[in-house]
C-alpha cells in the first residue's frame, strides 16, 4: 500500500466504523448510533475512542458544540490523537467556526505528516472564506451557542401541530420554534417515533400568523424520477434564518440497503435542512427530509458521495399522527384538502406556493 493510501486509510477508517453501523443497520438511525456511543462513553468515562466516537456520532445530528465537547476530550486524554483534531477541524468548519478549523488542521498535519495534501486543501479554502467574510477585521472566537441543536420543521395544519425529526429535538430541555418574522414559540414534544426519527410537537401559543393547511400526500404513489422540492433552513448560522429553497428528484422508493421507509432524493440536504418537509408537484407533502451520506463514507464507497440524501415517507409519519390524542388533528390528517401547486395557473404558480407555504416553515432551535 503506497504511503498516499496509508494516510487517507489513517484519516478514514476510524470514522468509517461509525458509517458501517448506519449502513448495515434496517433504518438510518443516527439516534440510535448516538445513544450506542453515549453509553460507551458512560462505561468506559477516560477511553480517548470512545469520547471520539461520540464525538463524530454528535456531528452527524447537528449537535456541533456536544462534538466540539468529547472530541476536545479525546485530545486532552491522548493529544497524539491526529484523527481528533483532524475531526475537530472538520466539525470546527462546519460550525463556522474557521480559525479553530485551521488550527486544528494543522496540528493534525504536526502529528502526522504525511502526504498532508488532503487537509492542506482544507486549509486552503477556510483561508479564502475568511479573507472574503472579513477582509479588514481581526478573527474573533464566535461567542458559545446557546442553543444545542437546529432544524426545520413545519406546521401542516392550524391546530398549531409541528413535524420535525426526531434527532433534531432529543434530549432537549426547551424547544423553540422560530417564524419567518423572528418571533419564536415555545413547543413541546406530544408524540415521538424514536426508530423512524419523526417527532410531532405542539406549540404552547397561537403562531404570530395565519398559516396554511398542508396536505399530507400518499408517499406509496411517488416515482423513481418524479420532481421534489423542500423549504428548510440549512446552516442558519452561516447563510442565516430566511427559509431556502432546493428542489431536486427522487432517485429511489427505497433508502441505504433498500429500507422501504425511506426515499433517496438528489436534493441537496444541508445540516439544519433535518425534519423539512419533502413536497411533490401537486404542493403535498410525501416526506421529511432527514439526512445525507456525507464525505465520511468516503471509504466504504470508495468515492466521494454526491448528494445522496434521504427522507422519511410520509406514511410513517400519518402512522405516529395517529397516536396523538386529538380527534382534530386525526380529522386533520385524514382530510383530503391542501395546497395545490398548478403552474399552468398564474395564482396558483410554484413561487406564489412557496411565498404562502413559508409560514408554515419553522427553524427549530433546542436548548439544554
Amino acid at each position: 500500500m503506497s504511503g498516499n493510501a496509508k494516510f487517507r486509510w489513517f484519516l478514514l477508517a476510524p470514522i468509517v466504523l461509525a458509517l458501517l453501523a448506519i449502513v448495515t443497520s434496517p433504518v438510518i438511525s443516527w439516534v440510535g448510533e448516538l445513544e450506542d456511543a453515549q453509553e460507551q462513553v458512560r462505561q468506559n468515562p477516560n477511553d480517548a475512542g470512545a469520547h471520539y466516537h461520540l464525538g463524530i456520532s454528535y456531528s452527524e445530528v447537528g449537535q456541533y458544540q456536544n462534538a466540539i465537547i468529547h472530541l476536545k476530550k479525546a485530545i486532552q486524554i491522548k493529544p497524539d490523537l491526529a484523527k481528533a483534531h483532524h475531526s475537530l477541524g472538520f466539525v470546527y468548519q462546519k460550525n463556522g467556526q474557521y480559525q479553530e478549523a485551521i488550527i486544528s488542521y494543522k496540528e493534525a498535519i504536526r502529528i502526522k505528516p504525511d502526504n498532508a495534501d488532503v487537509i492542506l486543501a482544507h486549509i486552503n479554502e477556510l483561508e479564502k472564506i475568511i479573507v472574503k467574510i472579513r477582509p479588514s477585521q481581526p478573527i474573533h472566537e464566535p461567542p458559545e451557542k446557546q442553543f444545542v441543536s437546529v432544524g426545520t420543521g413545519f406546521l401542516f395544519s392550524k391546530g398549531n401541530y409541528i413535524i420535525t425529526n426526531y434527532h433534531v429535538v432529543k434530549n432537549s430541555g426547551s424547544i423553540l420554534a422560530k417564524f419567518m418574522n423572528g418571533e419564536t414559540v415555545k413547543a413541546k414534544v406530544v408524540a415521538k417515533d424514536i426508530r423512524g426519527d419523526i417527532a410531532v410537537l405542539k406549540l404552547t401559543d397561537v403562531p404570530p400568523f395565519s398559516v396554511a393547511q398542508i396536505k399530507l400526500g400518499d408517499s406509496s404513489q411517488a416515482r423513481m424520477g418524479e420532481k421534489v422540492f423542500t423549504i428548510g433552513y440549512p446552516a442558519s448560522n452561516l447563510m442565516g434564518e430566511r427559509p431556502k429553497y432546493s428542489e431536486g428528484v427522487i432517485n429511489a422508493v427505497t433508502g441505504l440497503k433498500d429500507d422501504p421507509a425511506f426515499f433517496q432524493v438528489s436534493l441537496p440536504i444541508q445540516p439544519g435542512n433535518s425534519g423539512g418537509p419533502l413536497f411533490n408537484q401537486r404542493g403535498e407533502v410525501i416526506g421529511i427530509t432527514t439526512a445525507s451520506l456525507s464525505s465520511l463514507a468516503i471509504d466504504a464507497m470508495g468515492a466521494i458521495p454526491q448528494n445522496v440524501n434521504y427522507a422519511i415517507k410520509s406514511s410513517f409519519v400519518k402512522n405516529l399522527l395517529s397516536t396523538v390524542p386529538d380527534l382534530m388533528l386525526s380529522k386533520l390528517m385524514l382530510a383530503n384538502t391542501g395546497i395545490v401547486v398548478i403552474p399552468s395557473e398564474p395564482k396558483n404558480s410554484l413561487p406564489d406556493f412557496i411565498e404562502q407555504v413559508s409560514k408554515n416553515i419553522v427553524l427549530i432551535e433546542t436548548r439544554e
